[in-house]
């Protein structure tokens, strides 16, 4: 069953939305308001819009999202909320997102272009987590875990094959190794696979500054540190198997 309410008039070059709403599919809900323009020019359509609601699941997603647009190693949260604001179109888009998802929380505030271009995607924005499972996204849940930051990003790609980024804030807290980190001020940087990190960690078991480049373009990744370590609690970070 599908429903469809709300005031939309105008024409396909500029379309006017007033509290429109449709629900289907399996689980699929939109509610917004705002503005589209070129509706027939798939390569120019833009949208100034308002989410009131937007809730979704992976198995509806599932039926639009073009084959490999996903990395393999991707796994899409099984429930998907959203509500906030987005102006612009598939080449320059500006966002204020606030998502809720069976895997954890995120607001999204800041610049994205090239969106029909996954791996080519540049954005600027800036990032808050809550208790986002990394490891059940990632495909990695023996390493890691749910995260919980603030931190601000900027470059161009999601691949790390292909990535070139930056990053620095702090992770309030996120498990590795079935370990939950906490307080870690980091600022890093990748580009053709070379990496660098600066971080600090004031956390109960571990108090230490490091300094790590890296390349990960071989077999296996090389890596060199440098640290000034206060204390390690091996035993507390699952590291070893006593003390």
């Amino acid at each position: 069953t599908w429903i469809v309410d709300g005031d939309v008039h105008g024409s396909m070059k500029q379309l006017y939305v007033n509290d429109f709403y449709f629900k289907g599919l399996q689980n699929t809900r939109l509610n917004i308001d705002g503005s589209i323009s070129s509706l027939l020019d798939v390569n120019n359509i833009s949208a100034d819009l308002a989410i009131r609601e937007f809730s979704t699941s992976s198995s509806d997603l599932n039926l639009f999202i073009p084959k490999g647009a996903i990395p393999g190693n991707i796994t899409i949260p099984e429930k998907i909320g959203m509500r906030g604001t987005i102006k612009g179109n598939t080449g320059n888009i500006r966002t204020d997102l606030a998502i809720n998802t069976t895997s954890g929380n995120a607001r999204v505030n800041g610049l994205f272009r090239n969106l029909s271009s996954p791996k080519n995607i540049i954005y600027d924005l800036d990032l808050n987590t809550q208790s986002l499972n990394l490891g059940s996204i990632l495909q990695m849940p023996e390493t890691l875990g749910t995260i919980t930051s603030d931190l601000k990003l900027s470059g161009s790609g999601f691949d790390p094959v292909t990535m070139n980024a930056k990053m620095n804030g702090i992770i309030n807290s996120v498990t590795f190794n079935k370990y939950n980190y906490k307080n870690i001020n980091v600022d890093g940087a990748i580009r053709n696979q070379q990496f660098n990190a600066i971080a600090s960690i004031a956390d109960p078991n571990i108090d230490l500054d490091i300094d790590i480049n890296g390349d990960m373009s071989g077999k296996f990744p090389s890596i060199q540190m440098d640290a000034q370590i206060d204390s390690i609690k091996t035993f507390a970070l699952n590291l070893t198997t006593d003390t």
